[in-house]
């Protein structure tokens, strides 16, 4: 895996890869308040361990197991001296947590060039206690205050 990102500018899509419709609309909708001018984004990051294939393995099996064993971020926004790595869920709640913390170190394990990494979580509503466990944890929970459907 290399150790750079491929960066785009910030900017609302009609799909984005490995956003489900409904953190498709999560996104958008948080996309329409303009809330990083200055940010340029990463989708689906791939981070984590490749599973290991037996010597002998055809390359396009090797790159199958590589694209379908490693853990997916839904986006890294990039901004000046800032990376946040966001998890996208629908009524976030504990998992969704996890998800960012766990992310955010293996991000920083692997593209170590880019400032530390802080977890973050984008929600259309969140569930109790999340927010109080967001802080105590440091990390950020971005929240849309309404539902979304898709």
């Amino acid at each position: 895996m290399s150790d750079r990102l491929d960066l785009d500018p910030l900017r609302k899509l009609r799909k984005y890869p490995h956003l489900e419709p409904l953190d498709t609309a999560i996104w958008n909708a948080w996309l329409d308040t303009d809330p990083w001018p200055d940010a340029v984004v990463a989708y689906d990051v791939h981070v984590g361990t490749v599973a290991t294939v037996a010597d002998g393995t055809p390359e396009n099996y090797r790159r199958m197991v590589e694209h379908l064993s490693t853990l997916r971020i839904d986006v890294v926004v990039v901004r000046p001296g800032v990376t946040l790595v966001v998890e996208i869920k629908p009524s976030a709640s504990l998992s969704a947590i996890g998800q960012a913390l766990g992310y955010s170190l293996l991000f920083r394990d692997q593209y170590p060039d880019y400032p530390k990494p802080t977890p973050a979580i984008l929600t259309d509503l969140s569930k109790p206690d999340t927010s109080w466990l967001c802080n105590r944890l440091n990390v950020q929970l971005f929240t849309l205050g309404r539902p979304i459907t898709g």
